[in-house]
């Protein structure tokens, strides 16, 4: 996360998490952020996020 906690730099591609839940008050997902994150079955995006920059969810071949 970047200092205030709104922007999702870049969440841990090893974790073995199958779920994530983006806390609230995050207004955007970075480029990349998700990127081979291959365990994530689901991520659950609150209302406050507004952008979404490219490829934030790249090779996430789990997700559905």
């Amino acid at each position: 996360f970047n200092k205030n906690k709104t922007i999702l730099k870049q969440y841990p591609a090893a974790k073995p998490n199958l779920s994530y839940t983006l806390p609230n008050g995050v207004t955007s997902i970075a480029s990349c952020a998700f990127y081979q994150c291959t365990n994530l079955k689901s991520i659950t995006i609150p209302d406050s996020v507004r952008s979404i920059d490219i490829c934030a969810f790249c090779d996430c071949t789990s997700l559905k």
